[in-house]
């Protein structure tokens, strides 16, 4: 009987053993769980954690025009860049592959600036300039930076450049063509310095110096 009432002690033993462990693995199962439900359900979260580029449905679209502040308060307005290869980005200083994307987009743009291409970046951030200009003294980016009037306080405002451009998430970037055609329409962060963007950005530039030496004649 001893060795019984001991088989049956150990047995119990294992039993309370077993709780915690069960507990700890449930709740990293929820904690799993929950993670997941946040990113489906946050767009910023969710853009995040895909961290790949795709193309956007903007693309190949004729580049809706727009006019809207810089950061000393003058304003923008796109059309005024047609005949230039324009690098259009949306972002935000609250989203983390924004921030990631930043400095290689000042890199492209030291190596590409000039007459026949302009970087423009419209931010979304609620707060405006005041939120901005640290940010943009932080990176130390030489870039237009364009503030959306339209999301003070009302974020995606319908109507407003974000609807018309089909954004549905930041960063988001369009590259327009000299005739105001949108080329690629991209869903997501990029690094944007990367040999074979730089070379395709050249390509495009040198199409658009082409055009202008050679203008069309007017039907």
């Amino acid at each position: 009987m001893p060795d019984m009432q001991t088989e049956l002690l150990l047995k119990e033993e294992r039993v309370k053993a077993f709780y915690p462990f069960a507990f700890f693995s449930l709740l990293l199962v929820g904690m799993f769980l929950n993670t997941i439900i946040d990113i489906e359900t946050r767009p910023e979260l969710k853009k995040q954690s895909e961290q790949t580029a795709k193309a956007g449905p903007m693309q190949n679209r004729d580049a809706p025009d727009f006019e809207v502040p810089n950061l000393e308060g003058r304003n923008v307005k796109l059309s005024d860049y047609r005949g230039k290869v324009v690098f259009l980005n949306f972002w935000a200083t609250w989203c983390p592959p924004c921030r990631d994307e930043m400095p290689s987009m000042e890199r492209l743009y030291q190596k590409l600036k000039g007459p026949h291409f302009e970087m423009l970046a419209v931010s979304v951030d609620e707060e405006g300039a005041s939120i901005v200009q640290p940010f943009v003294a932080e990176f130390k980016l030489t870039f237009p930076i364009l503030i959306d009037p339209e999301k003070q306080g009302q974020p995606f405002k319908p109507g407003g450049i974000s609807e018309r451009y089909m954004i549905t998430g930041f960063p988001e970037t369009m590259i327009i063509g000299p005739d105001g055609i949108i080329f690629h329409h991209v869903v997501g962060p990029q690094k944007w310095d990367e040999e074979s963007i730089v070379e395709l950005l050249q390509l495009y530039i040198e199409k658009a110096v082409a055009a202008s030496l050679n203008p069309s004649p007017a039907k």
